[in-house]
């Protein structure tokens, strides 16, 4: 049941929470699973940043709240790059500015 509650927030990944062991025990755990990889080992860059919005988004339903989540990952970036600007439009621009 702990199980479902968490895992009707989250959107892409989902929460393993128990884990059972070659004795026939249950361990308890916390795991994200993305398309059947766990984060911590198989997934690549895109995927653990993909669940780690998820993660955070889970937190904003729960606690009733909505904002921005942003994502400082330049170091993996080769050749893009993404400006914010604060403007005083009313609604969000998106210009795509080719170098």
């Amino acid at each position: 049941l702990l199980q479902a509650d968490v895992n009707k927030y989250l959107d892409f990944a989902t929460a393993k929470l128990f884990r059972p062991l070659l004795n026939g025990d249950t361990e308890e755990c916390c795991d994200f699973v993305y398309n059947g990889e766990a984060y911590a080992r198989n997934l690549n860059h895109g995927a653990r940043m993909l669940v780690e919005v998820d993660v955070c988004r889970a937190f904003q339903k729960v606690v009733g709240v909505n904002f921005p989540i942003i994502i400082d990952d330049t170091e993996s970036v080769d050749n893009q790059l993404i400006l914010l600007k604060h403007t005083q439009d009313k609604e969000l621009v998106i210009e795509n500015m080719e170098v």
